[in-house]
């Protein structure tokens, strides 16, 4: 595993403990994004703007 995809690994990882640790459970489509980030399909910025628009529809 590259260094790059683990350090997103573990970024992803930090987000969705979060939302675990304000009683949330993180829905489908966080987890899915956030593999296309881990595996280098998205930045993580592209992360970012994919949750937001999904949030805000």
């Amino acid at each position: 595993m590259n260094q790059n995809k683990k350090e997103n690994g573990k970024l992803c990882q930090k987000a969705i403990c979060l939302q675990h640790i304000d009683g949330l459970t993180p829905l489908k489509y966080l987890y899915d994004t956030a593999k296309r980030n881990i595996d280098g399909d998205i930045t993580i910025e592209e992360d970012k703007q994919f949750i937001d628009s999904y949030y805000e529809t």
